[in-house]
């Protein structure tokens, strides 16, 4: 009976070590090298006709990224997305258009930023970012929009991770290096490599780029570059998205 339970217990084990993460579905799209190169001459073409553009050093590019964005956080494509054209910018109704798809997100855990909602509405307004499928798995560094969407810090595919089945690892949406890195890694190195970025941006005596609310949000009165960006965005009309951090 004894060798019994043993062998019972032995074979319940490896069920488990092969079975998909709670909540995960079985049958997930598994993205391979060959589909995030497809996107390689689009976005590369994107950035050199992008409407302005922040020189940031290949070392500081992941930080950047981190500290520009509005929230970074876990959620599952819950549709297949829906395409339409319209204004890239909603603050210019008339000015120049693009396509879009919008996604709704269901939330799984944030990261880094606020945000206490269960879906988001998630747009790529460029033609050229990878389209996930419904029920993907990504990991988003996202900026807030003033009309209560979502779209990625970058414009090309460098802030869109998937949570890859079978094995669960990291695999970047983006052909950039400095996330190509965390393939095939687990989501623990990118959440900690994300939390060290925010701490010593909390720790620094100065930082030359603009910030998002996932940079700001970690800063108290007594950090170092807490009364830098008060005075940048407290009283700055551009600014009065992040102004509300301050108060």
């Amino acid at each position: 009976m004894k060798k019994l339970c043993c062998l019972l217990a032995g074979i319940l084990l490896l069920c488990c070590g092969c079975a998909q993460s709670p909540g995960y579905a079985s049958d997930r799209h598994q993205y391979d090298a060959e589909t995030r190169l497809e996107q390689k001459e689009d976005t590369e073409n994107l950035n050199a006709n992008a409407l302005s553009s922040i020189t940031v050093p290949p070392d500081k590019k992941f930080a950047h990224m981190t500290l520009s964005s509005d929230v970074i956080l876990a959620g599952t494509v819950a549709d297949d997305g829906i395409t339409e054209r319209g204004p890239i910018f909603d603050i210019l109704p008339d000015g120049p258009e693009t396509d879009f798809t919008t996604y709704h997100i269901n939330v799984r855990e944030v990261w880094q930023g606020e945000c206490d909602e269960e879906q988001i509405t998630l747009k790529f307004c460029w033609p050229h970012q990878t389209r996930p499928f419904k029920d993907d798995e990504l990991i988003l560094f996202l900026k807030k929009q003033g009309s209560g969407f979502y779209t990625p810090t970058t414009a090309s595919n460098a802030s869109v991770f998937v949570i890859n089945p079978p094995e669960n690892k990291l695999f970047a949406m983006s052909t950039r290096e400095y996330v190509v890195t965390y393939d095939n890694q687990s989501i623990k190195t990118l959440k900690s490599d994300v939390a060290d970025t925010v701490e010593e941006f909390r720790d620094a005596a100065e930082y030359t780029y603009a910030v998002g609310a996932v940079a700001l949000l970690a800063l108290t009165k007594d950090d170092p570059l807490y009364d830098k960006y008060w005075e940048m965005y407290h009283d700055h009309p551009y600014g009065s998205q992040y102004a509300e951090i301050f108060d």
